[in-house]
């Protein structure tokens, strides 16, 4: 999957941390789940979002000359 992303409308409804619970339970078999999220150009909103939900850090790329780089996230699910 890329780049999920919500209207402004609906943000703050729990929409967010509901896909994850599905995701959790879908891949329950596994250890983690892995995302990306942009630095380049930021996304502080992203950031926040993950840190919240237990995503750890884990990461970084930078996509030279792309303009691009992003950071690695993981949320443990054992």
């Amino acid at each position: 999957m890329d780049r999920i992303a919500l209207s402004p409308a609906v943000r703050g409804q729990g929409l967010g941390p509901k896909l994850y619970d599905e995701a959790s339970q879908l891949y329950a078999d596994r250890d983690v789940i892995v995302c990306e999220v942009n630095t380049k150009p930021d996304n502080p909103g992203s950031h926040r979002f993950h840190q919240r939900l237990g995503f750890v850090r884990v990461g970084e790329q930078d996509f030279t000359p792309y303009n691009k780089a992003v950071a690695y996230y993981a949320l443990n699910l054992g």
